[in-house]
């Protein structure tokens, strides 16, 4: 039956080739998702599964076949633990077992196994000084993606590169939303080419429902959720989570500096008629009593980005009126209208020619303030705004970011804790004053910097808030920080306009 496959063997095999190859030659009988991650025509694919679905089994499957069919081809297959790269070979060579095939491992590798073909399968652990050195690999399969770091990612993928129809899968349970494997399945735009498929626990035969019920009562929901229903949970000590921040798009316009290309006029203010308002009444008359546009800017250059954000603030009056008081009833809003992100190691004097343009045209000539981060290089950039680029004083707030525990006013600046900055920020988005327009192309990935936030303890004892991984960016969550900051900076509750607005009045509408 072998010789008769390699008879009729077809280099452009398909899907149901594979599956027969796995029934008749290596007597797996894979069911309908089973059937598509064994597709060898999907070069981009990705797996969210439940738990004991027999990922690793249709892994094992998916290499042998592919070696079987492609003579000296290179198959590596990634796992974040050398246990389970070992699981994946001993699978892998016990299907070649069953195709009576000849094989013996590489010498170089002890967890990799050789065709008579010349193909190679080789397992490797998620380790920096093991998984860096191969070359023209046609077939790369991370398991546990989610477990796997984006630095072993980041050095994997580019064994794809001498293979020009080479292909990528990653398989995992969902493990919160920090790592590679949430953004590709999340980032549809970034990754557009990749074909996802997801299977939970209750869709696998595999998997009896007395069981699960058993596991429902024993785990707490968000593990359950995670382990066997394929949903992305934040972790447990991360402040924010995707799902949370994604209530705080809204749908008004941005605003563009002049220097952003776009189609049509770019606009000078997100406030629209009507206006839906939060309490889901509707104001077909809204009257700006104050507005203005607050900018932060964080600087980076090697490693960070510098990250530019425009927070538009309004007070508005509009034709409902407190049945009590008769009072009109104020809406206070905050809205991000801009958020861009300059490229690693644009020069500091090219971000600065570019925030005087942005103050330079309208709305933000007259009725903006900057806030610029003034730690280190940025003392020397404030003085660059100052007099090269002649900022206005009234305009202009440098912000020196500390570690300590309280806001100190300098003469020219102001001395702010980094948790101060980040707890402000906090208290605007969880209470969704902060509200982020959804026209905004970098919305997501400000949404996945906030989400990367981790409250860690340091030796001392003392709370700090850190992104989970030292690699991780944090530039934007800084700029929007920056911003907000100008708006709370010294200003007492509810002081922060002469008009203050009624909170959750019981209105009415004027006839």
């Amino acid at each position: 039956m072998l010789k008769q496959y390699i008879q009729n063997f077809d280099e452009n095999h398909t899907e149901s080739d594979t599956v027969t190859f796995a029934r008749s030659m290596l007597h797996f009988h894979p069911d309908p998702i089973q059937t598509q991650v064994l597709n060898p025509n999907i070069q981009r694919g990705i797996l969210n599964c439940c738990r004991q679905w027999g990922k690793s089994t249709t892994l094992a499957v998916k290499a042998v076949h592919h070696a079987f069919t492609h003579p000296k081809s290179l198959t590596v297959c990634i796992s974040p633990a050398g246990r389970q790269s070992t699981e994946f070979i001993d699978k892998c060579r016990d299907f070649c077992r069953t195709l009576d095939l000849p094989i013996h491992a590489a010498s170089e590798h002890r967890m990799s196994i050789c065709l008579p073909n010349g193909a190679r399968i080789i397992g490797l652990p998620g380790r920096d000084d093991t998984t860096r050195g191969f070359s023209a690999v046609s077939l790369l399969l991370v398991d546990e993606a989610s477990r796997v770091t984006e630095d072993i990612i980041s050095a994997v993928v580019p064994m794809l590169a001498a293979s020009p129809n080479a292909a990528l899968w990653l398989l995992s349970t969902p493990n919160g939303c920090d790592n590679h494997f949430y953004r590709v399945w999340s980032d549809h735009e970034s990754y557009e080419n990749w074909t996802r498929i997801q299977v939970t626990a209750p869709e696998c035969p595999r998997i009896k429902e007395t069981f699960l019920n058993e596991q429902r009562r024993t785990l707490a929901p968000s593990n359950f959720d995670q382990e066997y229903l394929c949903k992305f949970v934040s972790a447990d000590d991360s402040i924010y989570s995707i799902e949370d921040l994604k209530l705080l798009l809204d749908d008004f316009p941005v605003i563009l500096p002049n220097r952003i290309q776009a189609q049509g006029h770019p606009c000078t203010s997100s406030i629209t008629r009507p206006l839906i308002l939060s309490n889901g009444l509707v104001s077909l008359h809204p009257r700006v009593l104050d507005q203005n546009f607050l900018v932060g800017l964080d600087l980076g250059r090697q490693r960070d980005h510098s990250a530019l954000s425009v927070i538009e603030r309004t007070y508005l009056e509009t034709e409902f009126r407190d049945r009590v008081t008769f009072n009109p009833y104020t809406v206070d809003l905050h809205r991000l209208v801009h958020l861009e992100r300059f490229p690693l190691r644009t020069d500091y004097t090219e971000v600065g020619h570019e925030v005087s343009r942005l103050f330079s045209s309208a709305p933000f000539s007259e009725r903006a303030t900057l806030v610029v981060d003034a730690t280190g290089v940025g003392a020397s950039f404030v003085d660059l705004l100052r007099s090269y680029l002649r900022m206005q004083r009234h305009k202009l707030m440098p912000v020196v970011i500390t570690g300590g525990h309280t806001i100190n006013k300098q003469p020219n600046s102001y001395n702010v804790p980094r948790e101060i900055l980040l707890g402000n920020l906090e208290n605007l988005t969880k209470e969704r004053t902060l509200r982020v327009s959804k026209h905004l192309p970098l919305a997501i990935d400000f949404f996945r910097e906030l989400a990367a936030l981790r409250i860690t303890t340091t030796p001392s004892g003392r709370q700090t808030i850190q992104p989970a991984r030292s690699t991780q960016h944090d530039d934007m969550v800084f700029s929007v920080a920056l911003a907000a900051f100008a708006d709370c900076a010294y200003k007492a509750v509810n002081v922060r306009s002469p008009y203050k607005p009624t909170i959750d009045p019981v209105v009415y509408l004027l006839r």
